[in-house]
């Protein structure tokens, strides 16, 4: 017999398991959550009742593996220094006017900035009017029947 389930055990307390010399622990299991006066059954837990654990597999004889010495390093040609020098000088020269590019885009940003904030500044000063909708050109076709020709 295993252990008792989980939810029997819900709300027990100290005095629902008592210890027997000869049976190993009795658990009272009550009915419900709301069983006072205890009418649930009584089940014993054998001091013996343990749980083996499972067998252990026998182990395989693996054989020794011998290391692979490291790939040998391809051989490099007589002139992969000089190569390397263009490569170099290349990418040197490609990247010699990022820095007046971004020394242009900060400027191009700058004067953008300067311009939103002017323009921040007159809107906050001075609100502008807006004009009248009568001043709106009409842009209804020849069939002027809208309902809403006479408010252009």
């Amino acid at each position: 017999m295993g252990p008792p389930p989980r939810r029997g055990l819900h709300g027990a307390r100290a005095g629902h398991v008592t210890r027997h010399r000869h049976d190993g622990l009795h658990v009272q299991l009550r009915k419900s959550k709301t069983d006072q006066d205890g009418s649930g059954i009584t089940r014993a837990m054998p001091y013996d009742d343990t749980h083996p654990l499972p067998p252990r597999r026998p182990r395989t004889k693996t054989a020794a593996t011998v290391p692979t010495p490291p790939p040998e390093p391809p051989q490099l040609s007589s002139d992969h220094y000089h190569r390397a020098l263009a490569a170099r000088r290349d990418a040197v020269d490609a990247l010699a006017d990022v820095a007046n590019v971004l020394d242009d885009f900060e400027a191009r940003a700058d004067a953008l900035l300067e311009q939103t904030l002017t323009m921040n500044d007159n809107w906050t000063t001075a609100k502008p009017q807006l004009p009248h909708p009568s001043s709106y050109p009409r842009t209804l076709g020849a069939s002027d029947t809208s309902p809403c020709a006479d408010h252009f």
